[in-house]
């Protein structure tokens, strides 16, 4: 049987490395995997991930491939070490990071590893790798999993621990989901902006934009609704004009629509709006989820000075309000 016993890296001063591969590790199905089938990605948590925090992807019912901590990557007497599985897309993440050195390219390897442990291959500490089989997902990008694996707790690599504090202990099963839209920019929202501002203003923001570009698809739904009322309607009586006016006046009006978008509302996201509100001594009494967001946006946006001292009911609020939208506006 096929089996790799050795795995080589080139350090950034040129000299070269080599690690053993694990007797322990279960290679039974490495000889049928190509490497060029997966796509290896470094991610990170909200919390430094351990050795033993390996999640499997799930996509449509069948595994699509994992997350594995770079500590886990040839670790002797990993519990994980005798699934097959697990072994043929942990030494395939491993031999990416080491065929990349031998190009220059150390994006996903540790400059701390390298420094401080100079004998060993510097495989990314408390982040990790996401390997995925393109067999299975369909594609080669990834983003379209990006609110999928937000609501994991699995966000982009950015090499340092400025995480966001949602708090979310990737599960060791991880669902991922086709977005109900697939926006590049949503997804980028998710995965590289959000869990790294650490600005409760700028979060909130980052949430609202979602909001905006769902506002955005369904004004382009609406015009387009409406161009073929007019066009089926001609000659146009005056009825059937006024109408086709009123409901485009409707389409431009941007509280009717986020009541339209932003249902059904979210209990969490409301208690946070509430409690934030309250901070402010804004009267809440009588206004919808929707008026209640729409309040806060402006507030913000116009008066933030009265949010100053509200920099954690602000970031709840934040965290609350794209946990909602990921959930239940972009996966399917």
């Amino acid at each position: 049987m096929f089996k790799v016993k050795e795995l080589r890296f080139k350090r950034r001063d040129g000299s070269v490395i080599s690690r053993d591969v694990p007797e322990d590790l279960n290679q039974a199905l490495v000889a049928k995997a190509c490497a060029n089938e997966y796509l290896v990605v470094a991610v990170s948590s909200s919390a430094e991930l351990p050795e033993q925090s390996v999640s499997t992807i799930k996509y449509k019912g069948r595994t699509a491939g994992f997350v594995i901590p770079g500590q886990a990557l040839l670790s002797p007497q990993h519990p994980r070490n005798s699934d097959p599985h697990y072994a043929a897309y942990s030494l395939i993440a491993a031999l990416e990071v080491c065929a990349r050195s031998f190009n220059g390219d150390f994006s996903m390897s540790s400059s701390s590893v390298e420094a401080e442990r100079p004998g060993e291959i510097p495989f990314l500490e408390g982040d990790a790798y996401l390997v995925l089989w393109k067999d299975v997902i369909g594609k080669e990008d990834h983003s379209r999993f990006h609110p999928s694996l937000f609501l994991n707790g699995i966000y982009s690599h950015r090499g340092s621990r400025d995480y966001c504090r949602i708090d979310i202990v990737p599960p060791e099963t991880i669902t991922v989901r086709d977005p109900v839209i697939d926006s590049q920019y949503a997804s980028s929202v998710f995965f590289n902006l959000y869990p790294y501002a650490s600005f409760a203003l700028l979060r909130f923001f980052y949430a609202y934009q979602i909001i905006e570009m769902l506002i955005g698809l369904d004004f382009k739904v609406r015009s387009e609704a409406i161009r073929a009322k007019l066009n089926s309607a001609a000659p146009v009586n005056i009825t059937t004009l006024r109408d086709i006016v009123d409901d485009f006046k409707k389409s431009y009006q941007e509280l009717p629509r986020i009541r339209e978008i932003l249902s059904p509302p979210c209990g969490s996201t409301e208690s946070a709006l509430d409690r934030l509100l309250d901070d402010m001594a804004d009267d809440r009494s009588g206004k919808s989820f929707a008026e209640k967001i729409y309040r806060v946006r402006n507030i913000l946006f116009h008066e933030h000075l009265r949010a100053h001292d509200f920099d954690e009911s602000v970031m709840s609020v934040g965290d609350n309000l794209i946990a909602y939208l990921a959930r239940s506006k972009l996966s399917a």
